[in-house]
């Protein structure tokens, strides 16, 4: 009997339009329910995290976060890529897109007036959008061919690149002359004959990017023995990867990374650079940031949670299946929510504000937050791991986020939040590195 897909959301395009397309690419019927905002209230409390969109299989299992969902769908409909190598590449991609999405969205439906929202767009469309816009081109020339994104077929980068860029209202500032490869990605994607028939029937509606969720992250398609198949698992042509990460010399966003190579006994190198190091290996990076992971030498990644995934893919880190991943991928994208709002007090010059702002965050979106994460640990962890019983990605993902959060006692609240942080902390491998890593200011 076939799968029962139901995905709720607005009658907007916004952050449902992806799997939509999605969908409809593959040729997967599903029911697309949208709903006013005025019955969203009476609807909200039977949501898993009181958010839209909301992926519903067989009338029973119920799935959020944008991207998770996407990223699930990508995986169920062969649209990820053919192996680990093509899967990071579309994770870069993804991650990137949320660079320009993330800001667009917090401008377009903040609270600053109508002024302060025109300078900040005018900054946004001569600053931001062009970076990224450059980080993205830079990404599909090195990985794409015959006018796809990744490789030499469709996947849900290609989709993704076209939605949000089409969210952002940017499908017109993407001109030939300065970006070709992403130009032609978008002219292709869009003759492809089932986008051509999405796009030619979908819904006229009143917004094109409403924003209804907070930030979130796709990923692997196939069950791990074929995976090792496709790839063979952390060798490449037959030897041993070797794997170099470059950070500064602090946590922040290598140490997620970190974890994975420690909780799977992997070497690697671990390269600390300094302030004034950076200025040099700045134009040596895939995107002019850091973290990046280099493998054999050869290929560089950047996007944190893009080497994070591919690191967890390697090693068996994953999930069992395409059910237990799209879990760990909820909790990677929830967690993602409130990051943010934590680099925003974290870097705060005004240190009077930048307390008052630590001191809301603590008193209303952690607590919610946790509630969420506690939620999703009930509904999908076993024997004190965060997903099914064994370690993954997630168990590390909410022990890395946790320790950032500095939640003091709060975990008291949150029993399975707290069991699940003492087991891994407990684990024999996380146990030697937690107590070997260096300390360091941030």
């Amino acid at each position: 009997m076939p799968t029962k897909y139901k995905l709720t959301y607005f009658n907007g395009r916004g952050r449902a339009e992806l799997s939509r397309m999605i969908f409809n690419v593959a040729g997967i019927k599903f029911e697309d329910e949208r709903i006013e905002f005025a019955d969203w209230p009476g609807r909200k409390q039977g949501t898993p995290q009181g958010s839209l969109p909301v992926l519903e299989i067989d009338g029973k299992k119920k799935i959020c976060q944008s991207f998770a969902i996407a990223r699930f769908l990508g995986n169920e409909f062969n649209l990820y890529g053919k192996g680990n190598l093509e899967k990071v590449m579309v994770d870069q991609i993804l991650d990137t897109i949320l660079d320009i999405f993330t800001p667009y969205a917090s401008i377009a439906f903040g609270k600053d007036s109508e002024d302060e929202k025109k300078k900040k767009f005018e900054e946004f469309e001569t600053k931001t959008l062009p970076t990224v816009l450059g980080n993205i081109e830079k990404l599909v020339a090195e990985t794409g061919k015959k006018g796809f994104a990744v490789g030499d077929s469709l996947t849900i980068a290609d989709l993704a690149l076209y939605v949000y860029i089409e969210n952002c209202n940017a499908l017109t500032k993407v001109p030939k002359d300065k970006y070709p490869c992403l130009a032609a990605n978008l002219e292709s994607t869009a003759k492809q004959p089932k986008v051509a028939a999405h796009l030619k029937a979908r819904q006229q509606t009143p917004f094109p990017a409403q924003v209804t969720e907070q930030v979130a992250s796709i990923r692997v398609n196939v069950l791990i023995k074929k995976r090792q198949l496709l790839h063979g698992g952390p060798f490449l042509n037959g030897k041993m990867a070797t794997y170099k990460l470059t950070y500064f010399n602090g946590k922040g966003r290598a140490e997620i990374s970190r974890l994975v190579f420690a909780a799977a006994g992997k070497s690697y190198e671990d390269k600390r650079i300094t302030s004034a190091d950076w200025q040099t290996l700045k134009q040596e990076m895939p995107q002019g940031t850091v973290p990046v992971l280099e493998i054999d030498g050869k290929k560089k990644i950047s996007q944190s949670l893009a080497i994070a995934r591919y690191l967890a893919r390697e090693f068996n880190m994953y999930g069992k299946d395409n059910s237990e991943m799209v879990m760990v991928d909820q909790i990677i994208d929830t967690c993602a929510d409130v990051l943010p709002a934590l680099i925003k007090i974290k870097f705060n010059p005004d240190k009077e504000e930048s307390a008052k702002q630590k001191e809301e965050f603590d008193k209303t979106t952690l607590p919610k937050h946790l509630e969420m994460l506690e939620n999703l640990v009930k509904e999908t962890g076993q024997n004190g791991f965060a997903v099914g019983q064994s370690l993954t990605l997630g168990d590390l993902i909410l022990y890395n986020a946790i320790e950032n959060y500095t939640v003091g006692n709060m975990l008291d609240k949150y029993p399975l939040l707290a069991a699940n942080r003492k087991k891994v902390g407990e684990l024999p491998r996380m146990k030697e590195y937690l107590k070997s890593r260096p300390e360091t200011s941030f």
